[in-house]
């Protein structure tokens, strides 16, 4: 994963290869940081995860619907495959 932040100030946050299990947990480990430092804008960058496991997007986006609803923060997707679109929208972001 790596993360980057733009000029505007949102935090970016590249997703690689394969999201499962663990890489959600790092990967809330490290949105969890970055919100804690008082970031508000957050984007997921999904364009280069070539295949997921269902349970571990299930994990992420339970995560950032709670980040969303409890703490205001404006998080978007973009580059989701027709896959990770579809078990998005199942889950509910």
């Amino acid at each position: 994963m790596l993360i980057k932040v733009r000029k505007n100030g949102e935090v970016v946050f590249q997703i690689k290869n394969h999201l499962d299990g663990s890489t959600v947990r790092s990967m809330k480990m490290y949105l969890d940081y970055a919100i804690d430092l008082g970031e508000k804008k957050i984007l997921l960058d999904f364009s280069r995860v070539k295949n997921f496991e269902y349970s571990g997007m299930a994990i992420l986006i339970d995560s950032l619907l709670h980040c969303n609803k409890s703490r205001k923060i404006d998080i978007g997707l973009q580059g989701l495959s027709g896959e990770c679109l579809e078990a998005v929208a199942n889950l509910g972001f």
